[in-house]
This record gives C-alpha cells, structure tokens and sequence, in this order.
C-alpha cells in the first residue's frame, strides 16, 4: 500500500490526539508564537485548521496541520502549513504527501503553500520540492 494523507475530521480528532501531541510537544518547542497543544486542538474542533495523518500500509508515519490564510489587502489565499511533524525513520510527511496538499490548496483556490520555520535546514529539503525563501524577519528582544 502506498502513502496516503488521511484527513482526521474533528469528532474523531479524540482517537489521534494522543499520537498528535506528542508530535506536537516536539514542534513547538520551535514554535515563535506563544501557542499552547490546547490551542491546537481548540483549531481543529472548530475547524479553523485541519489535521491530517500520514500512513504508509496503515503504520504511522507522521501528521500535518494546515489552516488557510487570506491578505487583507491582495486577497490572495495560501495554505499554510502549521505544524508537520514526522516519526523518526518515517520519511517526509511533505515530500511524500505534497501532491495531496497541493490538490487541497487547489481546492480552496490557494496561489501558494507556505510554512514558517525557525531552522534554515528546513530550507534544504524544502528547496527541491519547489519551495523558495520568501522573507527573513529579524526580531530584538527588549
């Protein structure tokens, strides 16, 4: 069986979370935003973003939360992609799902994808997959 992206609709968000906020617990200690696990659930229940786990013959491989961003201004729509995390050895949840993600954005008419991230090595794997750096922002504590 291949790699799939299986959405998880919120009233089933209970059977995954546990696997999830592990997963979770990891990525925000990257996180910039002050944004707590129980933020994230909150998200998903009202579907302000959504989850979806990667499965490779039914073993987990990792998940991906995505919320979608519209400029106030342009009024261009991207996906974002929120938090991705895969297992160790699991492959890359982006790479082998991307095709999946952009159907997605396509579907809610999105001109880009992007993620945000405090790691340049990011940068590395993202950049084959057609990714490019967009902006750099410097920020000084006080």
């Amino acid at each position: 069986m291949a790699f799939e992206l299986e959405y998880v609709a919120p009233e089933n968000l209970r059977k995954w979370w546990g696997t999830v906020r592990e997963g979770l617990s990891e990525c925000l200690v990257h996180e910039t935003q002050d944004v707590f696990q129980e933020d994230v659930y909150w998200l998903l229940k009202t579907h302000q973003a959504t989850l979806y786990i990667g499965l490779e013959s039914g073993k987990y491989l990792g998940f991906v939360v995505l919320n979608q961003r519209n400029d106030p201004f342009s009024g261009r729509v991207s996906l974002n992609i929120w938090f991705l995390h895969s297992v160790r050895n699991g492959g890359n949840i982006l790479a082998e799902g991307l095709a999946h993600i952009e159907q997605l954005a396509d579907k809610i008419n999105a001109t880009t994808i992007t993620f945000r991230s405090d790691q340049m090595c990011f940068e590395r794997w993202a950049k084959p997959l057609g990714f490019r750096l967009h902006e750099i922002e410097l920020i000084k504590e006080v």
